[in-house]
């Protein structure tokens, strides 16, 4: 976000440097022709309003607290949501590996004691 408003800024500098520039030459060399006078003075005003509205917004998400740290505010934000994401993940496994014990500890014989089962695993019942 800084990056982006330096960035700005310093276009608008630039474009102002340009339009004034522009005038100045027109000035000393005394053209006549409207046309580059009115881009001139266009460029100018133009780049006075973005440096203005660019400083302005800068100061507001300075006030809001983008520029304490590294990190943006909407990637705060963000990364807020991504934990709870984790979080609700993690507490589904919780739920899912309590449902798993409860469902093999109901396959357990008398005295707690796992039974053993016939499947595709158990190759005595083909002998």
């Amino acid at each position: 976000m800084m990056f982006q408003l330096d960035t700005a800024f310093a276009a608008e500098l630039m474009a102002l440097a340009l339009g004034a520039g522009l005038l100045v030459v027109l000035r000393k060399w005394e053209m006549k022709s409207l046309f580059p006078k009115i881009v001139g003075v266009f460029v100018v005003i133009a780049s006075l309003g973005g440096m203005l509205c660019t400083a302005y917004y800068g100061f507001q998400y300075r006030s809001q607290g983008y520029f304490t740290s590294p990190l943006m505010k909407m990637e705060k934000e963000g990364m807020k949501q991504d934990m709870m994401k984790e979080m609700m993940k993690q507490e589904l496994m919780k739920e899912k590996c309590s449902m798993m014990e409860k469902m093999m500890g109901s396959e357990s014989g008398p005295g707690g004691q796992d039974q053993p089962k016939s499947g595709p695993d158990d190759h005595s019942s083909h002998h």
